[in-house]
């Protein structure tokens, strides 16, 4: 079998489309061709396509290979409402590119004449709402103008993945042609219930590559490889996309975009903060710190991140030594250490669970300290202390931002299974019952509430009902019966 990862961005991705990243002033991604070829071939890669948008530049650094697969990615839409579709085209010359970039606001056009120029491409994450327009018209429409998806991405969630995938595993000849008398669009060949599929990693960061992949038997050449695709013997593989891995996409392009301007200022000593946020946000990596150094890291970071003066203030050794406290209480075997290099659902899982323990610890040390601060009339520093508290939490914001993201296509997905169901065999997603989650701040009280509380618990174990009962507790105090969910809290005042 030979595989290739078919959707990469390198620093020729240089206008971003995600929040974070703009609001930084950082591009999309600043992975090196060259740094993407050699991670994909140590992953397995047989064959490589760098797809950054509107440009061939990325594929022209490393054209000398053989295995590499000239391609792009551009945006098009539908002209009736400008609902936007992310396609990648394989195999395009720069003529043809910049033919298709005067094309792009009319989907139509764009599909027509990729079929006349015989230039093979496919839907990228077709379900993704790019910009609030997408709805199952469009993917009707999809299914009529294209046969070639990303039906696994490592970008987008294995609900939606596995969801596109049996859809088009579940079109049939009359569906098809009740969509064209519908619609009145020409397929784009005579047989469009048979689609094909591909995987890839849509990697930005250079972490990613070559983790989803398309396999197909064995090619000799790209150009065998993507003479089977045409022939949809495209088999997807590989993990897909999570929250988790979203952020921590973000993290490390903006990682990767201080380290740029650091090297390109006056520094003319190692940058201890790089060196740690090195080994954080990129497993494999051999820099060791020791505790001194780490010291110096967790300052340098926090003046960098907080708005504080060059000279150390009362808040900066505090939050030194919070940061400093918060990290030893970690045990050791959850700390990032002894994880594969290319284990990375792992290293990602192991890393949030770090960064928010550390950071909840430190905002509680934080409000204890203000509390404090007040109690003991010294109103200044407990004011500043308070005033930390939001940049802190904002340092997670990238995880909610992807949650969000990952998730605005869940009312999409409900609308496709209630107006497909009927006429495909769509394995239904929705839940058979309600789901219920009761919040509590009294669980383990002798009173009423809690009484009730249990009962309920009692009778839904019973009936089989999806009931869980959320309360925050510490351990040793919180209730351990069925349907009782217990949050530790970060602290209690």
């Amino acid at each position: 079998m030979s595989r290739a990862d078919l959707h990469v961005h390198t620093s020729y991705s240089d206008r971003p489309t995600n929040f974070f990243l703009k609001k930084l002033g950082a591009p999309e991604s600043l992975t090196e061709p060259e740094a993407a070829y050699r991670l994909a071939k140590r992953r397995g890669m047989d064959f490589l396509a760098l797809t950054d948008p509107d440009t061939l530049e990325g594929y022209r650094q490393v054209a000398h290979y053989p295995d590499v697969v000239p391609g792009c990615e551009t945006t098009v839409a539908f002209p009736e409402d400008d609902c936007k579709v992310k396609l990648i085209v394989l195999g395009l010359n720069e003529e043809q590119l910049q033919k298709l970039i005067t094309l792009r606001g009319n989907i139509f056009s764009v599909r027509d004449y990729l079929l006349a120029e015989h230039l093979y491409h496919v839907v990228a994450h077709p379900l993704e709402v790019l910009n609030a327009r997408m709805g199952a018209d469009h993917v009707e429409k999809l299914l009529l103008l294209f046969d070639h998806f990303e039906a696994r991405s490592g970008g987008r969630h294995l609900r939606t993945n596995e969801f596109l995938s049996d859809l088009l595993e579940s079109l049939t000849p009359e569906y098809m042609e009740s969509l064209y008398k519908k619609w009145v669009i020409t397929p784009a060949s005579d047989k469009p219930w048979q689609k094909g599929m591909i995987g890839a990693s849509n990697d930005y960061c250079g972490q990613y590559i070559g983790l989803t992949y398309t396999e197909l038997p064995q090619a000799k050449s790209a150009d065998d490889f993507i003479a089977g695709l045409r022939r949809r013997e495209g088999i997807p593989g590989g993990i897909h996309g999570t929250t988790i891995s979203s952020a921590h996409s973000m993290y490390r392009v903006a990682f990767q975009f201080y380290r740029r301007n650091l090297q390109r200022g006056s520094h003319h000593v190692p940058d201890l903060l790089s060196i740690l946020l090195s080994k954080v946000l990129q497993p494999g990596e051999k820099q060791r710190l020791s505790v001194g150094q780490f010291v110096i890291v967790a300052f340098e970071a926090l003046k960098k991140l907080l708005p504080f003066g060059k000279k150390s203030s009362f808040v900066e050794k505090k939050l030194l030594r919070a940061f400093i406290k918060a990290y030893r209480k970690i045990p050791d075997e959850e700390k990032l250490n002894g994880i594969d290099r290319d284990s990375l659902q792992e290293f990602d899982e192991r890393l949030y669970r770090l960064a928010d323990r550390v950071v909840a610890d430190v905002t509680y040390q934080l409000v204890d300290d203000a509390a404090t601060g007040f109690n003991h009339g010294k109103i200044g520093n407990a004011l500043s202390m308070g005033a930390a508290i939001l940049p802190l939490q904002g340092l997670l914001s990238p995880y909610l931002y992807s949650f969000e993201k990952l998730n605005r296509d869940r009312a999409l997905l409900l609308e496709l299974e209630d107006r497909l169901s009927p006429s495909l065999d769509l394995p239904t997603r929705r839940p058979q019952q309600k789901k219920i989650a009761w919040f509590s701040d009294t669980v383990t009280d002798v009173n009423g509430v809690s009484m009730t509380l249990h009962k309920m618990a009692d009778v839904a174990v019973q009936l089989g009902a999806d009931l869980e009962i959320i309360c925050s507790m510490v351990p040793e105090k919180a209730p351990t019966a069925p349907k009782f969910v217990n949050f530790p809290p970060v602290g209690e005042i």
